[in-house]
């Protein structure tokens, strides 16, 4: 039996609700007849599932609703709030004041009341874990519900298992059910079949643990007649573990089962779960949550090649256009397909030298102390670059800095050989055994080096070697060697053999375990940003005589991204332009307007270039040679793999504002403030409703004086660690450093304008001084801080509706 013990009435008032709204079509709140005809779903599907209203009326989850329902009958409301609370019976994850709030608010659209002694109010807490989606979603979560009660209306189907799993699917292959129905499809159909039928249906809400149950137990049921259906298997492994194995099973989230199958992400649990109250949710439910997000990004890509992620600040653009990019670069290495696999691994087997430089402990020991052929055990401070990048048999320019006899001497003063690298730290260092091949005869300083790679237009080595490792470039390893035989020319055959052939050997071509930065570019537009920074520009360089400068071309972001991308076109490259709407987006693109266009990009696979691409020559071109700049002879162009995200804060600028050629060449995706979020980053009930009240309370101002593009985006309200306020206090803090302020700077022509948004009194905002807040909290002797800072923030919601 797979209903969970102690939950009687949460059974119990499923029943009633499947008796009264699927057989006797009545509302399940308010007994209204007709209820859940056939009709009055279709008027709900119409007005509510087609009508997601993006962009319009208030973007909290209850101003969708009003809007969404201004023009539908009442009876379409109440089928709403009833299958609300019907999927509510599940879920454990919100408290049930919360949930019974939730609940009155969305029926006082029409002026309803939720009946106080109704069965649903004697149900305590819910049985499990409803899945990120649907707890973030809330309303939107009833959707594919509403779509299969219509299918199974319209077919006038019986109310069995295999119907409601039946229009399920329906719903799912629809071509008319929007795309974030399906995602929440699965959730909700696991939730359904186990309230209506929980004798035969697991309290598995998330579809993955499913699978993960099945692939853990597959091989312990018999492998002649396995059925297909998940939930078939689902109760053959639940009869293994009763009667084959004699356990005493009740539940897949008991602690001896739960972690015989329970795939742990990494993510940091708030809680252990042994009881049979929660489920925790992996990093799986929260990219199944981004993932609606990235499927929007990844469509408007395919279509265009370039999106802009717009909205008030604090909404979470950059960073779900971050994650997208790494996502999608794992996904591309970690692709099924075969040949990419042996591609990857081919690559691994025969690519995994580095050239790096090792920079000397000189407190410890000096590559002057040590013959030729002498191996030495190093540790310290890793420098940048990935350290699992040196792998034995990686090349070492062994530099150092020392005072000899007086003088300060500092380069490259050796060459050696990685003899064994540690990939597991010893103590929290990383042990490598390092080879000295040679000790140069004439050591090539760190200014000759700087001085050589800024006349090659070589990438610029850091400043400072303040570390261990320092992987090279292949083009800083080739200046480098120049130099080094430049300056050695009697360096022994063997070792200069062993140098030029892994240099030319073009180590970068690294494993593809390398950094996903080698695949994506971050640059953050500005009013000074130009066209010579962005794609390229000359440079002054020092020539080499020292006495003058010479300017060189020099690379910018775009540039380099499709140097790169020209050169693996099997991977896709992304560049991430920040705050593009803060430069002069037209001037810094130029000539790239154009060639952006998805059917103007030059595609050079099997040899064959696009017919429509478009290929110029930059101011800079008089300079290319074969070989200083041998891929763009012809012209530079943008290849097919590069995707373009750009991000923009509507209250920093208007998206009008934007060249219209721009706007016609990008496609544009909102994002907007949403305090629902607020469940998932906070662990303290009342402050994160206190959160979700003071958001929407400031943005309903915004909104009501037409300043939607100035609301406060919810990612004002997080903490350094990407969390709420766990108190009061903090919140206060918060509210009076960094919220208040930034609301008066984008009223900054009416500083006082808070005094117009905040009519009460006796909350403690102070108009007429500096700071805005008068915090009666801090330095207080004698009284509870907590206490006070409650109060305020009470009082602060008080003014805020007040201002409605």
């Amino acid at each position: 039996m797979a209903r969970v013990q102690g939950k009687d009435i949460n059974y119990e008032v499923a029943k009633i609700w499947m008796e009264r709204c699927l057989i006797e079509e009545k509302s399940f709140f308010w007994g209204v007849e007709k209820v859940f005809s056939y009709e009055n779903l279709k008027r709900l599907e119409n007005g509510f599932v087609q009508n997601g209203i993006p962009g319009r009326g208030d973007d909290s989850a209850l101003g969708k609703l009003e809007e969404q329902f201004k023009n539908l009958p009442k009876e379409c409301l109440m089928a709403l709030c009833d299958l609300y609370g019907f999927l509510s019976i599940f879920n454990s994850k919100s408290k049930r004041e919360t949930i019974l709030e939730n609940l009155a608010k969305a029926a006082a659209i029409k002026n309803l009341k939720i009946p106080k002694e109704h069965d649903f109010c004697k149900i305590l807490n819910g049985i499990g874990g409803s899945g990120f989606l649907i707890q973030q979603k809330k309303y939107w979560a009833t959707t594919p519900l509403i779509v299969c009660l219509l299918h199974l209306k319209k077919n006038k189907g019986e109310i069995t298992a295999d119907n409601i799993k039946k229009y399920f699917r329906y719903t799912q292959d629809s071509p008319e059910t929007p795309e974030d129905t399906k995602s929440l499809l699965g959730g909700v159909m696991n939730i359904t079949l186990h309230l209506l039928f929980p004798d035969t249906f697991e309290r598995v809400a998330i579809h993955g643990h499913k699978i993960n149950i099945a692939q853990a137990f597959q091989s312990k049921i018999n492998q002649d007649n396995i059925p297909d259906d998940i939930d078939e298997k689902l109760l053959l492994i639940r009869q293994y573990l009763e009667k084959d194995k004699g356990m005493k099973f009740t539940d897949f989230f008991q602690e001896e089962v739960r972690k015989l199958w329970y795939k742990e992400k990494g993510k940091k649990k708030k809680k252990d779960v042994d009881s049979d109250d929660d489920i925790d949710i992996d990093d799986a439910d929260v990219s199944d949550s981004n993932e609606i997000l990235f499927k929007k990004i990844e469509n408007a890509l395919t279509r265009r090649g370039q999106v802009i992620l717009y909205g008030p600040p604090g909404t979470g653009k950059t960073y779900i256009a971050l994650q997208y990019i790494k996502n999608r670069i794992a996904a591309d290495f970690d692709s099924n397909d075969d040949n990419k696999k042996q591609d990857r691994k081919n690559t691994s087997d025969n690519i995994k030298k580095v050239n790096i430089i090792a920079v000397a402990n000189h407190q410890k020991w000096d590559w002057l102390k040590y013959d030729p052929g002498h191996i030495e055990d190093w540790d310290g401070r890793l420098g940048c670059g990935n350290p699992s990048k040196v792998v034995t048999g990686s090349l070492v320019f062994g530099y150092r800095t020392k005072d000899i006899k007086g003088k300060k001497a500092e380069g490259i003063f050796a060459l050696g050989e990685v003899k064994e690298n540690l990939s597991t730290p010893v103590n929290g260092k990383r042990k490598t055994k390092i080879k000295t091949l040679c000790i140069l005869k004439n050591p090539v300083s760190l200014q000759e080096i700087s001085r050589k790679i800024e006349e090659e237009g070589v990438v610029e080595l850091k400043k400072t070697l303040q570390g261990t490792y320092f992987i090279l470039t292949e083009e800083q390893a080739n200046c480098i060697l120049g130099l080094v035989v430049e300056r050695n020319p009697d360096l022994p055959d063997n070792i200069l053999d062993l140098f030029s052939r892994n240099v030319s050997d073009g180590f970068i071509n690294q494993n593809t375990e390398n950094s996903d930065r080698d695949y994506y570019e971050f640059v953050s537009f500005h009013p000074s940003y130009t066209f010579e920074d962005f794609v390229e520009g000359l440079r002054p360089v020092e020539t080499k005589n020292g006495n003058g400068v010479t300017f060189k071309p020099t690379a910018g972001p775009l540039k380099r991204m499709c140097e790169r991308a020209i050169k693996e076109d099997n991977k896709k490259f992304y560049l991430l332009i920040d705050e593009i709407n803060r430069a002069h987006t037209p001037r810094v693109l130029g000539p790239m307007i154009s060639m952006i266009e998805k059917d103007k990009r030059i595609s050079v696979r099997n040899g064959n270039e696009n017919e429509h691409a478009i290929r110029m020559h930059l101011p800079t071109a008089r300079n290319y040679s074969a070989e200083v700049d041998p891929e763009w002879l012809d012209g530079f162009g943008i290849p097919e793999n590069i995707h373009i995200i750009g991000t923009m804060n509507t209250a920093d600028r208007s998206t009008m504002t934007l060249d219209v050629a721009i706007r016609r060449r990008f496609a544009f995706i909102p994002f907007l403030p949403d305090s629902d979020v607020f469940e998932e980053y906070g662990e303290n009930g009342d402050i994160i409703e206190s959160c979700k009240q003071i958001l929407d309370g400031f943005n309903k101002y915004f909104k009501k004086e037409s300043q939607y593009e100035r609301q406060l985006g919810h990612g004002v309200f997080m903490c350094n660690d990407g969390k709420l306020p766990d108190t009061y206090q903090e919140l206060c803090d918060l509210i009076s450093t960094e919220i208040l302020p930034l609301i008066q700077d984008v009223f900054w022509e009416n500083p006082l304008i808070l005094k117009t948004i905040i009519r009460n009194k006796n909350c403690w905002i102070d108009m007429e001084a500096q700071p805005f807040i008068r915090n009666t909290a801090i330095e207080a002797p004698g009284i509870n801080v907590e206490f006070v800072a409650k109060e305020q923030i009470e009082k602060l919601m008080k003014s805020l509706a007040e201002n409605e």
